[in-house]
């Protein structure tokens, strides 16, 4: 009974938190990578999020981005050509209209 009801406490914090919060709680209490977890918090969070990077991002490369997000098993990211790190203020324009696309 115990295994039991300590399921139901993991799915009742995957409904009701967000990704980000589930991945910023494993960092701080596991010694596992986030990237353990992705089935399980793919599966029953509520949220869902689309990655967007910059062409010439250093900080975070294409490649790093998208292999996030196929182990999550999100959307495909939106890359911006010639666009670094700070993808807001680069193309701020083409960012806006892709977030309230994705917003819709």
């Amino acid at each position: 009974a115990g295994s039991d009801k300590v399921a139901s406490w993991v799915d009742h914090i995957c409904l009701n938190n967000r990704r980000m919060g589930l991945s910023a709680l494993l960092q701080q209490t596991s010694t596992k990578s986030p990237f353990d977890y992705c089935d399980a918090i793919t599966s029953k969070s509520k949220t869902i999020i689309q990655f967007t990077v910059g062409e010439e991002d250093i900080i975070a490369t294409v490649n790093e981005v998208q292999k996030l997000n196929d182990a999550i098993g999100w959307d495909d990211i939106i890359v911006y050509d010639g666009c670094g790190h700070a993808v807001l203020n680069e193309n701020t324009r083409q960012w806006r209209r892709d977030a309230l696309v994705f917003l819709a």
